[in-house]
């Protein structure tokens, strides 16, 4: 019988996208009074000039509101009060990759700008002052961060990953006593994590993953997702077998909607550390969530073709139930998939006979 080769980890691993800057759009800000107090329960609506769309959040307790999941576009921004009725608007905001962009709603000086200083005592002016002061060094901060983020993508594309590491070193540093979103901190330092698996570094990813776990919100369990699932990958990759398996098990329980690739990480590592019971076991949730999953199916039969026993008096090989299944199914899901020729010779080896339902694909020359 033909012997067949285990699949290197890598080609196995499925990675979930993480939020990136330049993925999205957010704006966020304060609402204030004409006093100067918060606007609380009030409400910020996007409302999208090239298409017909509306985005609507609510200001907090402190008059804060964000909103982190725009499409890139234009937008006016209305202001309304917690009776409904419209307090301002600011016309044609664009949306970037980035940062999330500030726009506040003060409304002492957006309807007075004129007299914004007027009514103040001498340390109220000097306060105030301080303040744009301060929030001019932000945006240039952030500007910088921006800058450094872009940077980095250009070097990690490049694989030059120890430059992307100080890149992004520098940027969590930056980042460090700014106001920032908690998911804007996580995906600074989800881009340090990255740059430590790109560079095999795979304890410092570990850690890195770690850290941004601990600055993403509690309600925010898409991201948590996603971060687990990455972190599964990177502790695979330090050899931390049972880490990784619990990192794409809390990844699955946190998102049902992209379980599948959680389990299928988790079979993959399985798949590589030798352990093939574990291995199909994983697969077989991959399939149950979705049964047209061709790889799935294809690593199935891998982990259960190495169980295959032959008997020492008629040297007859035997595989487990499912295993000629797995490849069958495969062959009719990607007859012409990456691992047809694989499941082919895997068939003919268990059952003597040349497969005929996938299309041999061309040599390359």
């Amino acid at each position: 019988m033909a012997k067949y080769c285990r699949l290197g980890l890598a080609a196995l691993i499925v990675a979930l996208a993480l939020p990136a800057f330049g993925q999205m759009g957010a704006v966020q800000g304060y609402c204030t009074d004409q006093q100067g107090k918060p606007i609380v329960g009030g409400t910020v609506e996007f409302k999208r000039l090239d298409i017909n769309a509306i985005y609507k959040v609510k200001t907090d307790k402190h008059g804060h509101y964000g909103h982190y999941g725009l499409p890139l576009g234009t937008f006016d921004i209305i202001l309304f009060g917690p009776d409904g009725k419209q307090l301002y608007s600011l016309n044609n905001v664009p949306t970037a990759p980035g940062e999330p962009k500030e726009v506040d709603f003060d409304l002492r000086k957006l309807l007075n700008p004129e007299n914004a200083m007027q009514g103040l005592s001498k340390e109220q002016q000097e306060a105030l002052k301080k303040q744009q002061e301060e929030e001019a060094q932000t945006k240039q901060k952030v500007g910088n961060i921006n800058q450094m983020l872009a940077q980095n993508q250009q070097l990690a594309a490049a694989g030059q990953w120890d430059q992307a590491i100080q890149v992004m070193q520098q940027a969590v540093t930056l980042s460090q006593g700014l106001k920032l979103t908690p998911q804007s901190q996580a995906i600074i330092q989800t881009h340090l994590a990255e740059d430590y698996a790109g560079a095999k570094q795979f304890d410092k990813a570990v850690a890195a993953y770690q850290q941004a776990l601990t600055l993403v919100p509690a309600t925010d369990v898409a991201m948590q997702a996603n971060i687990y699932n990455n972190l599964g990958s990177a502790e695979s990759q330090a050899g931390k077998t049972a880490e990784a398996q619990a990192a794409f098990d809390k990844s699955a329980q946190l998102d049902p909607a992209n379980a599948k690739t959680a389990y299928y990480n988790e079979g993959a590592i399985f798949y590589n550390a030798g352990k093939m019971d574990a291995a199909a076991a994983a697969f077989d949730k991959v399939i149950k969530l979705d049964p047209t999953y061709a790889n799935a199916w294809y690593l199935r039969g891998m982990a259960l073709l190495a169980k295959g026993t032959v008997d020492p008096k008629t040297g007859k090989a035997s595989y487990p139930p499912g295993t000629e299944e797995s490849f069958e199914t495969y062959l009719k899901l990607a007859p012409n998939g990456q691992y047809a020729d694989s499941a082919a010779g895997a068939l003919e080896g268990i059952t003597g006979k040349v497969a005929t339902s996938y299309r041999k694909r061309p040599h390359s020359r």
